[in-house]
């Protein structure tokens, strides 16, 4: 029994696993918290800033949440040379920023702009250059380490950026300061994400490195010209753009209280889609690894039964306490969106189908996954002809998502019942 125990442990993806597993419950354990707190401690007008700055950083990282994902899967598939490749990858990126590093000045000209533009406040306004150039950095050491399969630090730097994130609402609760702390920490703990990265990365490459690879800019920029790669990104931006961009427009349209109301909401309806995040994953990699139809598709109808009842699960919930759940945990100051609780399940429950209908065409690589791309600019469009009030997006939200999952159930449901039809024989004359 110990032998096995241990033969088990030494296992690579199961240690591995574990690691992230454990670090992954408690970053979004910390993230809810942050949210709570920022919520309780700056009402609804500092949290819409908070919310704000989130999204409009998460939108402007798109396109390395897709470089991550490429550079983690490159970097594990080189198993015989895998510090080597890394090794090379990180000489090229430092050329190329040491090649166009003044690039990333040049938005510090329009920065005097960014709280028109946003209707950010001018310092949340201002420290979206500090995260956005930082989490560009971090990104590339990030998806080293794990590429190289160096889960535990991974982890442990993860645990401890978003724990100085969380450090920021802690204090402001306890009455230090305000908005500004908030921000001084986000900076903070994007600053030690990146630095701490690094360095564990650039010690573990100089211990093992021996000899580099040649020629591996080309195949990388080969891979970006790729059918795969142009649906994985923009559909991931899509996604992305779905998740934020109501935040977005809601801080720039809306008063300030009810763009905080709003973003609390929000957040009730999307814990739906964080919880089910791991199944969505698990489904993922399950339809991406096996060429079977049937098995494909059992996955896909499992997991929208299973979407189906924590839907009806938390509509029951969120009608029945919505004044408990609100004051729990954002506080009286944000009772306003009792009324429209009940709606928060609704539309969560139809975004995580969707998201999950989007992931299932993803792992089969079908350019289905561009639905979503092609339908969003109706929403946007939408959005301005609306009347700027709560019950209005909160409306909009739930028909608009409510209409995507179905026109992906429909396009499901049109090429599975082509393939299971046969084609008529021809008649000779």
């Amino acid at each position: 029994m110990l032998k096995t125990a241990k033969k088990i442990w030494s296992n690579e993806f199961f240690k591995g696993g574990i690691f992230y597993t454990a670090s992954s419950f408690v970053i979004h354990i910390m993230n809810y918290l942050f949210n709570f707190l920022a919520g309780r401690s700056l009402g609804p007008k500092g949290y819409a800033e908070i919310s704000a700055l989130f999204s409009y950083l998460i939108i402007a990282l798109v396109p390395t949440v897709v470089f991550s994902t490429l550079l983690v899967q490159k970097i594990s598939a080189t198993s015989q040379n895998r510090v080597a490749y890394t090794y090379t990858l990180e000489t090229l990126f430092c050329e190329k920023i040491r090649r166009w590093w003044f690039i990333a000045i040049l938005p510090i000209l329009f920065t005097p702009l960014l709280p028109i533009l946003t209707n950010l406040t001018p310092l949340a306004a201002w420290s979206l250059f500090p995260l956005i150039i930082l989490a560009l950095l971090s990104t590339f050491y990030g998806s080293a380490l794990q590429g190289l399969k160096l889960f535990l630090a991974f982890s442990l730097i993860g645990v401890f950026a978003t724990f100085l994130k969380l450090l920021g609402a802690l204090l402001v609760t306890a009455g230090i300061d305000g908005l500004a702390t908030v921000l001084f920490f986000l900076i903070l703990s994007s600053f030690f994400l990146f630095y701490l990265s690094k360095t564990v990365v650039t010690n573990n490459l100089r211990k093992k490195i021996e000899s580099a690879p040649k020629k591996i800019e080309r195949r990388i920029l080969h891979i970006f010209k790729s059918r795969q790669f142009v649906i994985i990104f923009i559909s991931t931006l899509s996604l992305t753009l779905l998740n934020n961009i109501d935040i977005v427009l809601v801080k720039k349209f809306f008063l300030a209280e009810d763009a905080g109301i709003y973003s609390s909401w929000s957040l009730f309806a999307k814990i739906i889609l964080y919880l089910l995040g791991p199944l969505i994953s698990l489904s993922f990699v399950f339809i991406a690894g096996t060429k079977s139809e049937s098995s494909q598709n059992k996955t896909l109808i499992y997991s929208l039964v299973v979407l189906l009842f924590v839907g009806l699960v938390s509509f029951v919930f969120y009608k029945n306490f919505a004044i408990f759940i609100i004051t729990f945990f954002f506080g009286s100051k944000f009772q306003a969106v009792a009324p429209f609780l009940a709606r928060a399940s609704i539309f969560g429950s139809f975004y995580a189908a969707l998201t999950f209908l989007n992931s299932f065409y993803l792992a089969k690589n079908s350019p289905l996954a561009l639905i979503l791309p092609v339908l969003l600019p109706i929403y946007i469009v939408l959005f301005y002809l609306i009347p700027k009030k709560l019950s209005a997006i909160t409306t909009l939200n739930i028909f608009f998502s409510a209409a995507v999952f179905l026109v992906y159930l429909a396009a499901y449901l049109i090429t599975t019942f082509k393939k299971v039809t046969p084609h008529p024989q021809g008649v000779r004359g």
